[in-house]
């Protein structure tokens, strides 16, 4: 069995309603997200929950490679 490390200090899990809000977008879309492996989440029974610098580290690395991808257009 894998042993799962505490988040580090400082770092709380947030819920589904706060990362809609941090990345404005609907609960649909954000569940989409996760689903699919595009931003990183974690589940305790039912309930996913998300770090909040793990979800602006993926918003950015997304953009990033978004705007690479048009530049070479």
């Amino acid at each position: 069995l894998a042993s799962v490390q505490p988040p580090a200090p400082g770092r709380r899990p947030i819920l589904i309603d706060d990362a809609c809000r941090l990345l404005g977008k609907a609960k649909q879309t954000v569940y989409a997200l996760a689903c699919r492996g595009e931003i990183p989440n974690y589940k305790q029974g039912r309930t996913v929950y998300f770090f909040e610098d793990e979800l602006l580290d993926a918003v950015s690395y997304t953009h990033l490679r978004a705007h690479e991808t048009s530049a070479h257009l």
